[in-house]
């Protein structure tokens, strides 16, 4: 018995497929996770910090980065996004996509640590950053204010203009995007 000719992919379609998914998925309330608030305590900010002394341009470590249109200072603020926790956490990755999309929100606590932290949707330019060979070569820190719902870039040394700052993903970071030491 012949198998039926199986349809062309596209692949484009089966990514923005696997991002809605995602993001029907979208959940801000779970009573046992307390560093999360349900939606609707979830305290906003007045204003968030909107990137003006970065662009978005093509990188030689991976396809895009992050860049200093100035110089910018030890501790300057360079961003904060709004970000949206999923319900899906580091070990129900079923799509290296996922992984690749999503940073994780860091978490000590013992479900986290059973389970894996939970996946995060971020705004602003967090996508962009592309990860240092060293902690000691990354340029920025992120700071995740789960009250809030904000994450915070942060200088955590003096950047020259145009330079790509780099961020460090830690040591056992698995993503794709990472520029892994040689």
């Amino acid at each position: 018995m012949d198998n039926p000719s199986l349809p062309d992919v596209n692949l484009t379609e089966v990514k923005e497929k696997i991002k809605k998914e995602v993001v029907n998925q979208l959940q801000l309330s779970n009573p046992e996770h307390a560093d999360t608030p349900p939606s609707n305590e979830v305290k906003l900010k007045d204003e968030v910090l909107c990137a003006s002394k970065i662009v978005v341009k093509p990188s030689t470590l991976h396809r895009y980065g992050v860049f200093a249109t100035e110089d910018i200072s030890k501790h300057d603020i360079i961003e904060q996004a709004i970000y949206v926790r999923t319900s899906y956490r580091l070990r129900d990755l079923m799509y290296q996509e996922i992984l690749n999309t999503c940073y994780q929100l860091p978490c000590n606590c013992d479900e986290c640590k059973w389970r894996g932290n939970y996946l995060t949707l971020c705004a602003g330019y967090i996508q962009a950053y592309n990860c240092s060979k060293t902690e000691k070569d990354a340029d920025v820190g992120f700071s995740w204010f789960t009250q809030d719902g904000v994450v915070e870039v942060r200088a955590i040394k003096d950047i020259k203009k145009g330079k790509e700052i780099l961020v460090w993903y830690g040591s056992s970071s698995d993503f794709s995007r990472v520029n892994k030491p040689s």
